[in-house]
């Protein structure tokens, strides 16, 4: 059961960011993202892209705004951030 729970609570998460990738529009963020989404870390990333890691943490932070505040906004009440315990992190 609880491991059920736990493939519930992705499932949501994945779900989420499915439904507002579309806010997603610069391509060094698509780039980032979907590396992120394929499990790859950004210090990966960084080394593939030859650009510095904290280049890369600062796209990751620009992506995770631009969905939160996609899904604060109501545009997709059912699945909004707050259900799916999505959290903007300060650095």
């Amino acid at each position: 059961e609880r491991e059920n729970d736990n493939i519930q609570r992705l499932l949501k998460k994945v779900t989420f960011i499915q439904e507002h990738v579309h806010v997603i529009t610069d391509e060094k963020e698509v780039t980032v993202l979907n590396r992120i989404l394929d499990g790859m870390s950004l210090r990966k990333i960084a080394y593939e892209l030859g650009i510095p890691f904290t280049n890369v943490r600062r796209i990751r932070d620009n992506i995770v705004e631009k969905i939160y505040q996609s899904g604060s906004n109501g545009s997709n009440g059912a699945n909004g951030a707050n259900q799916t315990k999505l959290q903007k992190v300060s650095s």
